[in-house]
């Protein structure tokens, strides 16, 4: 994309865009982001070539800020589990949610706080299930 002229890259780019953002339509902190290289994008000056790499500058940038805000979030949330709590989460998205660190999402971050600290904890992550076996593993857990 970076050997196209000006017209031929914002169109491949808002593309990109719009593929992107069709790939995952609930995904909150992905539209966030997007606008956010939209705006970047559209409020930059230079060639292709100069103006892609700010881009991806930029989403270096968004990855950083994204793992180092999902630790804060494990950090306080660890803070605020007693020892031996039960932490039960539902269809979590994973690497899909955040930034794609393999320890990116909060809950990771919890428990890797926990663990740290020597501290008990038990974390559960349950998927979407057929009604009666979503109601059996709530029971297990009781």
């Amino acid at each position: 994309m970076q050997d196209v002229n000006d017209d031929e890259f914002a169109k491949g780019m808002g593309e990109a865009f719009e593929v992107l953002a069709q790939s995952r339509p609930t995904a909150v902190n992905l539209f966030w982001a997007i606008d956010r290289m939209k705006s970047v994008m559209n409020n930059a000056q230079g060639s292709v070539r100069e103006i892609a790499n700010i881009l991806l500058e930029e989403a270096h940038d968004i990855k950083r800020e994204d793992i180092e805000i999902n630790r804060a979030m494990g950090k306080n949330g660890a803070e605020l589990l007693n020892d031996g709590a039960r932490v039960l989460t539902h269809c979590n998205a994973g690497a899909l949610a955040t930034a794609g660190h393999v320890l990116g999402r909060p809950l990771k971050q919890v428990r890797r706080f926990m663990l740290l600290q020597m501290r008990p904890a038990r974390f559960y992550k349950v998927h979407a299930l057929p009604l009666g076996r979503w109601c059996k593993r709530i029971f297990q857990l009781l």
